[in-house]
């Protein structure tokens, strides 16, 4: 006997694993009483948009477990500042290049040399920062209240 609705039974196949695994043929079954209730095209309908948003927050729940989040914290994070200074050194850049143009000497390429060193060195220290073990031992002095 060929399986029912074989299209909704490989769009089933988008969800994680572990929920498939536990919910899928429940899924599939739900889905036959809904053809049954209201119709094939009704049915498509309620559940492609349904499938829209559930595979993607089904998805997003299982990365975004607490070992998973600190990194994807940490790594959007890092990103966010890197996009941020790298705009910086753009824009300083551009605006040495407009007001300096032709009068460039060795202290404008000094200090652009020093900023721009700043700029990256300061993206080095947050990824050190971010990626840096966080332990839970504090001393007697820097305990937090209970």
């Amino acid at each position: 006997m060929a399986s029912p609705h074989p299209l909704y039974r490989s769009m089933v196949r988008l969800y994680p694993r572990d929920f498939r695994r536990e919910y899928g043929e429940d899924l599939v079954g739900h889905y036959d009483d809904l053809v049954a209730d209201r119709g094939a095209r009704a049915a498509r309908t309620r559940t492609a948009l349904d499938l829209a948003i559930t595979i993607p927050r089904y998805h997003l729940e299982h990365v975004m477990t607490e070992q998973h989040s600190a990194a994807a914290l940490s790594l959007v994070i890092g990103l966010f500042a890197a996009a941020g200074l790298g705009a910086t050194f753009i824009v300083s850049y551009v605006t040495y290049i407009l007001l300096i143009g032709d009068k460039w000497t060795v202290r404008e390429t000094v200090l652009a040399i020093i900023g721009n060193l700043a700029m990256f060195g300061a993206i080095g220290f947050l990824i050190a920062g971010l990626l840096t073990p966080r332990t839970r031992d504090y001393s007697d002095a820097a305990r937090p209240a209970a």
